[in-house]
Formats: structure tokens, C-alpha cells, sequence
């Protein structure tokens, strides 16, 4: 990716924050999750539409099938980047292995996220943990291509 487009991603990421959490969705402004968060800048910055959002419950982390959900639905529009947490890279976080959340990296330590908190926003995830025992999982990027 071209620091041009990594600037671009950010900025879109930071364009959604005070969005509230919404299980679910991805409307910059009206709510998303995580995984909604992600399409919703995908979309913006590609000028593509992606697939809708799979259904599945508010604690599917509890749950390890999941993860391969989340990633297959992921792998649609990112893969590995074989880089650090860099600007504009998607930062995959794991609890006991299994893919939980998303966040975009606005730069090496800190992010744009969302979770069971009132509103989309920038926090630390340096060094590679958040608060609530997520890991960092992997770094990936968005596709340029389809």
C-alpha cells in the first residue's frame, strides 16, 4: 500500500468516530461494531461495496467457530500485510486464540475502534494488548484489488 492510501484510510477511519456501537451494522454516523467498521471504510475508501455483514450474536467470541467466520469474511477485502501496526493497517486482536475484535491503526500505537463502549474512538493498543486481555493477533491490509 502507498502512503497516500494509508493517509486516506485513516482519515476515513477518523471520520467515523463518535459513530455510537451498534451490534451488526455499518453506518458512519447511525452505529457499527468492529467487523461493521471495517466494511464501512473499506467501502468508502475502495468505492466498493462489500458483503453484508454476517448475523451472528453479541457474544460470539464465546464461541471459537467465530473466528473462522470472522476471518473468512475478512480475507474478502484484507490479507496479511508482513508489517507492524502502521498507519492505516487493520490490527487483528485475539482472546485465547480466537479472532475477537478489529481496530485500524491511525499509527504505530493507537487505533480507531469500537466495541461494547458508547462510540467509535482513538485508543492506545501499544504495546499489542488491550485493557480487557485481547492480544494483538495479526496486521493486516486492505486489498487494493479485487
Amino acid at each position: 500500500m502507498t502512503e497516500a492510501l494509508d493517509a486516506l484510510i485513516v482519515k476515513e477511519a477518523m471520520a467515523w468516530v463518535g459513530t455510537p456501537f451498534v451490534h451488526g451494522t455499518s453506518v458512519k454516523g447511525s452505529g457499527c461494531d468492529c467487523l461493521g467498521l471495517i466494511k464501512g471504510v473499506y467501502e468508502s475508501v475502495f468505492a466498493r461495496t462489500a458483503e453484508a455483514l454476517p448475523v451472528y450474536p453479541c457474544d460470539f467470541w464465546q464461541d471459537a467457530g467465530w473466528h473462522t467466520l470472522f476471518l473468512n469474511r475478512l480475507r474478502i477485502v484484507a490479507g496479511p500485510s508482513g508489517t507492524g501496526p502502521e498507519a492505516g493497517r487493520l490490527l487483528l486482536f485475539a482472546k485465547h486464540g480466537a479472532l475477537t475484535h478489529l481496530g485500524i491503526a491511525v499509527d504505530a500505537q493507537s487505533m480507531i475502534h469500537t466495541s461494547a463502549d458508547p462510540r467509535v474512538g482513538r485508543v492506545c493498543h501499544a504495546p499489542v494488548r488491550l485493557v480487557n486481555g485481547l492480544r494483538l493477533w495479526g496486521v493486516w491490509s486492505f486489498r487494493e484489488n479485487d
